[in-house]
């Protein structure tokens, strides 16, 4: 299934990961879902805990944040490392802030749906469409399971235990 939204969506690569991030001007830093700091977690990046933080999402409830991953990113020609929050039941699961929206230099062209950098006003990209509906999170090639495959796997695991 296909989203039918029309959010700013941008393609990052994470050390060999594509990972869509939503650009959100609404949100003052960046924050992921804590399913993809878990796919993160083999690759040792840099995780700390910052003082609770309440961050008013956009259902109008209040989650608590208290840790944050510095995330290596490549987009497009220029690449950075973004302090990013954890927010455990975020959807999407990136949102690109304010502070990444600043730090790259992003500037956004709404009527045209295309952004460009501040450092170079020639080459502009096209925002990403067609985003899945419930993006699959790959981490270094290897796809999460669907609930289909879930739960063959559980049983499996249930008729491996019997024997």
């Amino acid at each position: 299934m296909v989203s039918r939204d029309n959010r700013w969506y941008v393609s990052l690569n994470v050390l060999g990961t594509p990972i869509i991030g939503l650009v959100d001007t609404g949100a003052t830093y960046s924050y992921m879902s804590s399913q993809l700091q878990n796919c993160f977690k083999a690759l040792r990046l840099s995780t700390y805990s910052i003082p609770a933080e309440n961050v008013i999402v956009a259902n109008g409830t209040v989650e608590r944040v208290n840790s944050v991953t510095s995330l290596p990113y490549q987009l497009k020609i220029k690449g950075g490392l973004l302090a990013v929050r954890c927010l455990p039941n975020l959807d999407p699961n990136l949102i690109l802030g304010m502070d990444f929206i600043k730090s790259v230099g992003l500037i956004m062209d709404a009527a045209k749906e295309e952004w460009w950098y501040e450092s170079d006003v020639v080459t502009k990209y096209k925002f990403e469409r067609n985003i899945p509906a419930v993006p699959k999170i790959a981490c270094a090639g290897v796809r999460s399971l669907t609930p289909e495959e879930s739960e063959q796997l559980n049983q499996v695991v249930e008729e491996a235990k019997r024997l």
